[in-house]
């Protein structure tokens, strides 16, 4: 499953404008009062202006290679502060063989590169153009259950062929590329942000766009 777009909505156009291009020094596709767009690697990464009753927070995930964490992890710590979990910086998924880091956007968002130890640089020093593309995209909804059965309707198969959780949270996709699917007021891995219901379109690369609605449901077009 490769992610080609992500797009999210915002309150604070501006702030994530001067966060992503000029803090972390992502290429800006487009902007303007309607729409920013970032180049993520090989995916984009979009922001609306939305009218809701409360600040958007999503967690969505970039892949960088695992041989470049450490000096990844140095270069982010030079321009904001990492976020901790129990006196940790960092953690380790066995089950993904790869390494994360997290911090907050200027919106508040929990964004996470992730180091894949299959994805391999021959570079020494990380750079903002190491970064591979959007990995992992949170999809918050009322019922894990009903709306994981639509997800492998339409062949997105949960991580090992697990069971749905329906109070945790779901890799479903394959390694390129995870839909997160967790359930409303669940705290996000190292962060004191709660998840919540909040419009979210992906677009796939093999056609299918998938919306997570703000009514906590989740719907497809081909």
């Amino acid at each position: 499953m490769n992610i080609a777009k992500v797009t999210l909505c915002t309150d604070q156009l501006k702030k994530l404008k001067k966060f992503y291009s000029e803090v972390l020094g992502f290429e800006v596709e487009k902007e303007s009062s309607d729409e920013l767009i970032l180049k993520i690697g090989s995916s984009k990464l979009a922001f609306k202006p939305c009218a809701l009753n409360k600040t958007p927070v999503y967690h969505f995930a970039f892949t960088i290679p695992g041989t470049l964490f450490k000096s990844a992890k140095e270069w982010i710590q030079s321009k904001v502060p990492l976020n901790t979990e129990g006196g940790d910086d960092e953690v380790y998924f066995e089950f993904l063989n790869a390494r994360s880091f997290y911090f907050y956007d200027s919106a508040g968002n929990v964004v996470e590169f992730i180091g894949r130890k299959s994805c391999i640089s021959r570079k020494e020093d990380f750079s903002i153009d190491d970064v591979i593309n959007i990995s992992e995209i949170n999809l918050t909804v009322n019922d894990v259950l009903v709306e994981g059965k639509k997800l492998l309707n339409q062949g997105f198969k949960p991580l090992d062929n697990k069971p749905l959780n329906e109070k945790g949270l779901n890799f479903m996709g394959d390694f390129k590329g995870y839909f997160l699917l967790g359930p409303v007021n669940r705290t996000w891995f190292f962060s004191n942000k709660v998840s919540g219901a909040f419009p979210v379109t992906v677009e796939l690369s093999q056609g299918i766009t998938v919306r997570a609605h703000s009514n906590g449901t989740i719907s497809f077009e081909s």
